[in-house]
Order: C-alpha cells, then structure tokens, then sequence
C-alpha cells in the first residue's frame, strides 16, 4: 500500500477486491470443514465476521453452504467510509 492508504481506498480496493473475496471463499470453505476459524488472520476478523454475516442471512437453496458468489461484500465494503468500521453497533 502507498503512504495514507487503507484496506478501504478506493484503489487499494480495485487492486485487491477480488483476490480478497476469493479469499474469503477459501476460508469459509476451510471454516464449514474445519468447524473453527483460527485460520483467518487478526487483521482481517472483522471483515471475516461481517462476511458470515452476510452468508447467513442468504437465501439460497442450499442455504448458506451454497455460495454462488461474494461480490456483494466486496461492493458493501467499498461503499463504506474510509477508516469506517465493519462493526455494527
């Protein structure tokens, strides 16, 4: 990352976005067999409980094991704030 950027810039995000969900996927992947998330590094906990938030509350018919795509985590994280946290109060 340049100077001043965060996880959150916009080109940070256009540069890392898609290889950050397929990430993502890998871990939930590894999460469901595994049942523990000890995997998932420090600095991205947050991003990764908001991600199971996400999965959890799709309505597919296989419910959340049957992932079709991550996109739209990647479009709500960007349309955060800059420095904008993932947790909700």
């Amino acid at each position: 990352m340049r100077p001043g950027e965060t996880l959150r810039s916009e080109r940070v995000i256009e540069q890392a976005g898609p290889m950050s969900v397929a990430y993502l996927r890998y871990w939930y992947e590894w999460y469901k067999k595994a049942a523990r998330d000890a995997l998932i590094p420090a600095e991205i906990r947050s991003e990764w409980v908001e991600f199971l938030e996400h999965v959890n509350k799709l309505q597919t018919p296989g419910g959340p094991a049957a992932i079709s795509s991550c996109t739209t985590v990647t479009a709500r994280i960007r349309s955060r704030p800059s420095g904008a946290s993932s947790r909700r109060t």
